[in-house]
């Protein structure tokens, strides 16, 4: 039997809006957080790559730096995928 789900506007969810009452400091720990995590996902993908193609791993690890420093620069979407692929 299926349960049926109120029609709540997406404004008015709760925990819909977390980040909306953080501190400076609690936002940029944050975002370090997600910074290293994208890190730690992209690093072992670029080195998997290099190693295909034969080529060194400095080939696929300064393309992934210049592309996250770009996305710091002009970025700012928290849906957007950062990826070699």
């Amino acid at each position: 039997m299926a349960r049926s789900v109120p029609d709540i506007p997406v404004d008015t969810q709760p925990g819909a809006d977390k980040n909306s009452g953080a501190t400076p400091a609690a936002a940029k720990w944050r975002d370090l957080g997600a910074g290293l995590r994208e890190a730690g996902l992209l690093l072992p993908e670029a080195a998997v790559y290099a190693g295909l193609a034969r080529v060194p791993v400095v080939n696929a690890l300064t393309p992934m730096m210049e592309g996250l420093a770009i996305y710091v620069v002009f970025g700012g979407s928290r849906f957007a995928i950062v990826a070699r692929t």
